[in-house]
């Protein structure tokens, strides 16, 4: 082993000797140097069987030493535990290293740092060893997801680098809230951190001029590690937005099938030029191909790593494949891959806990009366393991997991970023449209907004004014943003305010002499038809486009809505979306459609009991909508439970045959019962309620809890 250890610091020397001065004091400068998980994991390997030899003369081997405190600082770096994972690392049985030992390290490695011109930070009085090594590799993988928010806070505001210290300070303690690690390390490391975020910025910018870079030439170019991307998939979703997962195509990943309840090995495509090649799982060989493949695992997952190599032209190269000993996190709202716990913060998404043995579990901020904790199921091979679900009903949650004498305390949160959206109106114009395909028919201009997270920039009503364009059909409309109510939690919200004539259109030629002739020259261009929003701010790489059909308003239907959305307000809130909406865009929806009301997710859970919403993952959507017709001469009563745009278009259709004698709708709200909307037509009517019913895919059921 000492041999090994010898070819090892030969191996970090040459890399230590070979860099140029001016360099040696960058943040980060040792990131690679450190070597990747598998050759990581054998560099520990050595390091354990060498360790008593090595501990007594230190420093025998300075650059493996280095090199052992900057692994420890990217790979495992946690607050107050850097140390007991050293000594567990090199083998001590106690997870603690004896003070003298402690001390002889320090100061061989204090000596070895000031040998190669490396920056050692603190002073005589007090030496912080830890946060050197944290400033030599720079961004530790626990800090790396908190550390995308602000480089997405820098791609959205230019002047970012030339903040004041104590706007830094403002800045990184609101964009890092609860995660203290990242907040000491950002305002102690401004110069390293704002070397990395440059590189990342770059790195955006190299794959929107070019998208078919790969993950191995991004890192040739800057600091990115293959690590970043593979135990912090949100690294992807920064760097290329649009299509995160092309950047995923190369790598192996492990996933949960909720289809089947298996755990399989996702494979991807080789090149054609690496044919003929073998992949090798957990002692299975399988004929690699050019087009990405799936091989069941089950039982060899349950395991501290999956063996897995791929072999190429009598090159054989180890894959690293972690595994669930005891336990693995899946992420469901990203195709159930799973993802890298050791986390200082982690996405607010859906998962699925998987563990080789029931878990010790406490929840906060997720659903708990539909979701079991330790559910038994038999994977395919017939092992054993424990499902628990993690659905969140808040913006944010907490998980604690114990097995046995290790207990693992994970957060989630939603991440800020800047966002537009869309809404038909405010209160009952919420409902005002119909859809038909991809198009929302409307009848008026629609509530525009922009949610910009609190301290993004130093001025955001100017930020936004100045970046964010409404056009139609791509003529720039007339407005302006506004900035109306107060925040949402720890957003602003800034809403587009249309002028009296939004859209010109020329319909004059000749000269004008002054503005009141110019006046005659244009006129309110016609909205009526077919239009395409688009909201867009092109600096900040966001652009929303809406596929709308104008129709002419029905004044008349109003008076009859007066009473809506009230306590019906949750149907209003998830007609927004077809697809359903996340807890977080719920509160967002009720905080625009109705600012003095809170969704309700007790009426939720009711309306899930009697399978009228439907929950998939952690997106509430609507299921179905119910109606009962009952006739009695010479009324026809309507009780009507679901998607309120069915409504609006049903007054709609019946507006040409009853024009101004179209009833209320009234709300009913019976105890024990969730609320519905009941109207009362005239009897004759039924046939074409019926029948328009039906188009939309209502049921017409004798029952609206139980069809």
């Amino acid at each position: 082993m000492t041999t090994q250890l010898i070819a090892f610091e030969s191996t970090f020397r040459k890399f230590l000797d070979s860099q140029e001065a001016t360099v040696r004091e960058r943040s980060g400068y040792l990131l690679p140097l450190i070597p990747n998980r598998n050759e990581w994991d054998r560099f520990i390997g050595v390091t354990r069987q060498a360790w008593d030899l090595w501990r007594t003369k230190p420093d025998t081997f300075p650059a493996c030493l280095v090199v052992l405190y900057g692994g420890h600082a990217f790979f495992e770096y946690e607050d107050a535990t850097f140390w007991p994972r050293f000594a567990e690392a090199v083998g001590c049985p106690q997870k603690t290293l004896p003070l003298a030992a402690y001390n002889r390290l320090n100061r061989v490695y204090s000596s070895a740092v000031q040998r190669w011109g490396l920056k050692l930070l603190g002073n005589d009085a007090r030496m912080s060893y830890v946060g050197s090594a944290v400033h030599h590799i720079g961004i530790p993988i626990s800090l790396w997801d908190g550390f995308l928010d602000l480089c997405e806070w820098a791609a959205a505001r230019e002047d970012w680098q030339s903040l004041s210290g104590d706007e830094w300070e403002t800045t990184v303690t609101r964009l890092s809230g609860s995660r203290r690690r990242l907040r000491s390390f950002l305002l102690s490391n401004r110069q390293g951190g704002t070397e990395i975020i440059r590189e990342m910025l770059d790195a955006r910018r190299c794959l929107a001029s070019d998208p078919a870079l790969t993950v191995d030439q991004l890192k040739q170019a800057c600091l990115l590690r293959v690590e970043y991307f593979d135990e912090v998939p949100e690294t992807a979703e920064f760097l290329k937005p649009n299509d995160p997962e092309s950047l995923f195509r190369d790598r192996p990943r492990l996933v949960w099938k909720d289809q089947n309840c298996s755990l399989v090995l996702h494979l991807p495509g080789l090149d054609r030029q690496r044919l003929p090649a073998t992949w090798n799982i957990a002692g299975r060989p399988l004929a690699a191909n050019a087009t990405p493949a799936e091989i069941a695992i089950d039982s060899a997952a349950f395991a501290p790593a999956i063996p897995a190599t791929i072999t190429a032209q009598s090159d054989s190269q180890a894959v690293r494949l972690p595994g669930l000993n005891p336990w693995g996190l899946f992420d469901m709202e990203r195709g159930g891959y799973w993802i890298n716990t050791n986390r200082e913060e982690l996405p607010l998404r859906s998962y699925v806990l998987i563990a080789t043995k029931p878990v010790q579990l406490v929840r906060r901020g997720f659903e708990e009366a539909d979701c079991p904790a330790n559910d038994r199921y038999e994977l395919p091979d017939g092992t054993s393991c424990y499902l628990t679900r993690l659905w969140p009903k808040d913006r944010f949650a907490a998980a604690s997991i114990a097995d046995g004498a290790k207990t693992t305390e994970l957060r989630f949160r939603t991440r800020k970023r800047v966002q537009a959206r869309l809404f038909v109106g405010q209160g009952w114009h919420s409902a005002r449209f119909r859809r038909e395909g991809d198009s929302l028919n409307i009848e008026k201009f629609p509530l525009v907004c922009v949610l910009v997270p609190l301290g993004y920039f130093a001025n955001s009503e100017q930020t936004v004014q100045e970046n964010f364009i409404v056009q139609i059909d791509g003529h720039r409309a007339g407005g302006s943003w506004e900035r109306r109510g107060e925040a949402l939690e720890d957003y602003e919200l800034f809403f587009w305010s249309w002028s009296k004539r939004p859209l010109l259109e020329k319909v004059r030629t000749g000269k004008a002499t002054n503005l009141r002739e110019l006046g005659k020259f244009f006129e309110p261009m016609d909205l009526q038809g077919h239009r395409i929003l688009t909201i867009e701010a092109t600096r900040l790489g966001i652009r929303f486009a809406y596929d709308l059909w104008f129709e002419n308003p029905r004044i008349e239907i109003e008076r009859c809505w007066r009473a809506l959305p009230g306590n019906y307000l949750l149907w209003f809130l998830l007609a927004q979306s077809r697809e359903g909406l996340k807890w977080d865009e719920l509160a967002l929806a009720s905080h625009v459609i109705a600012p003095d009301t809170k969704v309700s997710y007790y009426l939720l859970k009711k309306y899930l009991d009697v399978r009228l919403i439907i929950q998939r993952g952690r997106c509430w959507a609507i299921a179905e909508s119910r109606a009962i017709l009952k006739a009695h001469s010479p009324w026809l009563t309507m009780r009507f439970c679901g998607d309120p745009s069915i409504l609006w278009g049903l007054y709609r259709k019946m507006y040409h045959l009853m024009k101004d004698k179209l009833p209320p709708v009234s709300i009913v709200d019976q105890r024990g019962e969730p609320p519905f909307v009941q109207i009362e037509w005239p009897a004759e009517a039924n046939g074409e309620i019926y029948r328009y019913l039906k188009s939309r895919g209502a049921r017409v059921v004798n029952d609206l809890w139980n069809p």
